[in-house]
């Protein structure tokens, strides 16, 4: 394989440090990235049941009144 970094100057293209990358799973954005789920699962989960019981309630009237 030839040496093909000429084809793009100040690039990270066949920069070999950018080829040996290994994640870090330990790092500060991956548990950041997972909190947010810890309360949004739960928060959806009951907006879905407001919306359950919003829909049975209007079925029930005759004539719906938001206001």
């Amino acid at each position: 394989m030839s040496n093909n970094s000429s084809l793009y100057p100040n690039t990270i293209h066949f920069n070999q440090s950018y080829i040996d990358y290994q994640f870090d799973w330990i790092n500060f954005s991956v548990p950041l990235a997972v909190v947010p789920w810890i309360y949004i699962i739960p928060s959806f989960i009951i907006i879905c049941k407001i919306f359950r019981i919003f829909l049975k309630s209007s079925d029930t009237k005759l004539e719906t009144d938001v206001n």
